[in-house]
């Protein structure tokens, strides 16, 4: 005769909760995990067992670190440009330090340059003088390197331009482009007239 199986109704299994101690016997290498102490351990990585408790391995080392400037690009539709300040109100523009008026491809070109030679770089160096303007690599990449732009030059500045970002704005750029420095650790202003311009962020610590 056959008989019905029993079903289990709904609800009938329950959880149980379960504390465990600490691992303040130490790592356990030696016994099998069927006749470990419940205090013992299977692994400990920077724990060390106490009396009662466990403590964690003091100190750290240092993984990745990061020193350079962030940067955050912000699409603005057509029409709500309103809804922003206008660059003038963040960022004057009556006293820069230096302007460079070049040929967009040229600076791009040189920028590309740059990367290309030191590719670790991020950043490159823009040193506008009353001589010459240049693009360099930053002063401690190796191998060193240094482009120069022909244009028109007013003031003196050094200062450090995210790389991407620099050539990513002079891709936008045709014909001759107007590069503003405001100073070694202010903003940059990229323009080609009425139809676009970037500010650039500086890049600290080079």
């Amino acid at each position: 005769m056959r008989q019905a199986v029993l079903s289990r109704r709904p609800g009938a299994a329950k959880s149980q909760s379960l504390s465990l101690p600490s691992p303040i016997g130490g790592l356990n290498a030696r016994d099998s995990v069927a006749n470990m102490k419940g205090t013992d351990a299977l692994q400990m990585d920077n724990w060390f067992p106490q009396t009662t408790d466990v403590a964690v391995r003091r100190g750290y080392t240092a993984f990745a670190t990061f020193s350079g400037a962030g940067w955050t690009y912000t699409n603005v539709p057509l029409g709500t440009e309103n809804r922003f300040p206008s660059w003038r109100q963040v960022i004057p523009n009556d006293k820069p330090a230096a302007t460079l008026e070049c040929v967009s491809a040229d600076l791009s070109r040189a920028a590309g340059d740059v990367m290309a030679v030191c590719a670790a770089t991020k950043a490159v160096i823009v040193d506008v003088s009353a001589d010459a303007a240049t693009v360099q690599t930053p002063k401690d990449a190796e191998p060193s390197f240094s482009a120069e732009i022909a244009g028109k030059i007013t003031g003196s500045v050094r200062t450090a331009l995210p790389a991407k970002q620099l050539r990513d704005a002079l891709a936008q750029c045709s014909g001759r482009v107007a590069v503003t420095l405001l100073g070694a650790l202010d903003p940059a202003r990229v323009d080609s007239g009425e139809a676009f311009f970037a500010i650039l962020m500086p890049w600290r610590g080079l």
